[in-house]
């Protein structure tokens, strides 16, 4: 049997593939059939055996996971639906489809490049999630012309593993919303609500868990502080003020790198952890986001500093904390100069 796939992003059903696999295994075993394939297809698809093999159980005639299949076009076969009426509620959708036994042999297509065969398509349980947003998958048992095997005695054991098959894809689901509430309770408590950036825990706890710089690599620390924020608030209302906070956080968001941590520590204190950046790299990005602000009507203060990872992160905070309140400083010199900046 071939080994279970990884899939991406924790999909629901994960969990449930030792099981189906076990299953599968122990039928093609027990009938002496050649194999089997998982397909994962379209939410609901009802189309003739087809999709993406998932995993495949016996003799698989060299069909890889990954693989898109299908009946050749040039095969035309009959089928009977099995009528298990009764089954109408359950998560395993009732349609047992087997060829009659007289059924010419047949091809599957594979990538719509060539085709394997002759084999003898057997049966298929299809296997739906309890959303119709989610895709149906499809368990395929086939065989050459060795086999004694009958359809509907194969759609008998099919029926026998639909609870276990029920009962497990169920608990996966139900595990996998649990984890979804799990994660939007923690994004939630880890990001700021007007900006969508990082709060202060959130910061503290990404920094801490996705920190993997190598030793003596470059790191930079880069600091904001919005200018001008209480005077807005005062003379034109905290609206205006939390628009000001949003079309800062909208341009950082847009410019900073992926892997960079970005984070809202203060009412109008923002830090940019960059890790892998050199001091040059650092000011030409503190620059440009300068100059992206004061085209769009935003004036901040920036301060930076650059290490390598042996220094500690407090250490950078407070020099850059010390050159933004420097740049602070400065601009207010200026301003109150009549000079442009």
């Amino acid at each position: 049997m071939d080994s279970i796939p990884e899939l991406v992003d924790d999909h629901p059903i994960k969990s449930a593939w030792a099981s189906i696999a076990s299953s599968a295994q122990l039928i093609i075993e027990n009938f002496g059939i050649d194999g089997g394939l998982l397909l994962e297809r379209n939410a609901y698809s009802r189309s003739k055996i087809s999709g993406k093999v998932v995993a495949t159980f016996g003799n698989a005639y060299r069909l890889i996971e990954g693989d898109t299949l299908r009946l050749a076009e040039k095969v035309t076969p009959q089928q009977h639906i099995a009528p298990y009426e009764d089954m109408r509620h359950s998560k395993v959708l009732p349609q047992l489809i087997y060829l009659i036994e007289d059924s010419p042999t047949q091809w599957f297509e594979v990538n719509r490049a060539f085709h394997v065969g002759p084999i003898r398509l057997l049966t298929a349980l299809s296997i739906l999630p309890p959303s119709e947003t989610l895709n149906e998958f499809q368990l395929v048992l086939f065989d050459g012309t060795s086999s004694r095997a009958t359809s509907e005695a194969l759609s008998i054991a099919l029926i026998g593993a639909s609870p276990l098959l029920e009962s497990v894809i169920s608990d996966a689901y139900l595990k996998d919303r649990q984890n979804q509430y799990t994660r939007l309770v923690q994004t939630a408590a880890e990001t700021d609500p007007l900006t969508g950036a990082l709060n202060r825990y959130g910061w503290e706890k990404a920094v801490r868990e996705r920190m993997r710089i190598p030793n003596g690599s470059h790191i930079s620390i880069i600091t904001f502080d919005l200018d001008n924020l209480k005077t807005i608030n005062d003379s034109a209302g905290h609206s205006a003020g939390d628009e000001y906070i949003r079309k800062f956080a909208e341009i950082m968001s847009a410019s900073i790198r992926e892997g960079d941590i970005f984070a809202r520590i203060g009412g109008d204190e923002f830090v940019l952890l960059a890790p892998l950046m050199n001091a040059i790299n650092a000011r030409d990005f503190a620059n440009r986001i300068d100059s992206l602000m004061t085209q769009s009507g935003v004036s901040v203060s920036i301060g930076c500093a650059t290490g390598t990872s042996t220094l500690t992160l407090d250490r950078l905070m407070v020099e850059a904390d010390n050159a933004m309140y420097h740049n602070k400083r400065y601009r207010k010199q200026v301003a109150a100069s009549g000079l442009l900046f």
